[in-house]
């Protein structure tokens, strides 16, 4: 294995780890906006 594919792997799940904390910080300041919407969006569902 070359270890420009290690160092790939590793960016990846860092990448990963950031863009998921990302969600979480993001999920949690917009959390009125986001049941607003959801609401919304099942609304036009039905």
């Amino acid at each position: 294995m070359c270890p420009t594919k290690a160092l790939h792997l590793v960016d990846n799940t860092d990448i990963a780890r950031v863009s998921k904390r990302k969600r979480e910080l993001t999920f949690n300041t917009d959390f009125g906006d986001l049941t607003l919407f959801q609401q919304a969006q099942s609304g036009e569902a039905k």
